[in-house]
């Protein structure tokens, strides 16, 4: 009877560690963090009621339309949208950060003084 128990106990042990290992997605991001000045990908979960893992690439967008991916902009509101890890309730999970590109962007980074291909002088 006794080896019943150990063995109910350490079934119910490994239920709740894999139940948990699966549930506690993990947050990758290629350029950790806000690197404005370098393409990121990132895969992670989008929210703590949904651990289905998505991968996100970093773009280019508008500073009021953040949700339309360019593949190059270079006015006064251009931008990119760097994905990050952050930590909600003790779970990574992915988010976006948009930050403006003074020389514009281009392929989901922004471009240096250097970078810059259409100056007229």
């Amino acid at each position: 009877m006794k080896k019943r128990g150990v063995v109910v106990f350490v079934i119910f042990l490994f239920v709740v560690l894999f139940t948990f290992l699966v549930s506690a997605a993990e947050c990758n991001d290629s350029d950790d963090g806000l690197d404005i000045y370098t393409k990121g990908e990132i895969e992670g979960a989008k929210s703590l009621d949904n651990d289905t893992v998505v991968v996100e690439h970093d773009y280019c967008a508008l500073e009021k339309i953040t949700s339309e991916k360019l593949d190059e902009c270079d006015s006064y509101d251009c931008g990119v949208v760097e994905w990050k890890c952050v930590t909600e309730s003790g779970q990574d999970i992915i988010g976006s950060n948009f930050s403006r590109c003074s020389y514009g962007c281009e392929d989901g980074k922004c471009l240096t003084y250097e970078g810059s291909s259409d100056c007229d002088f």
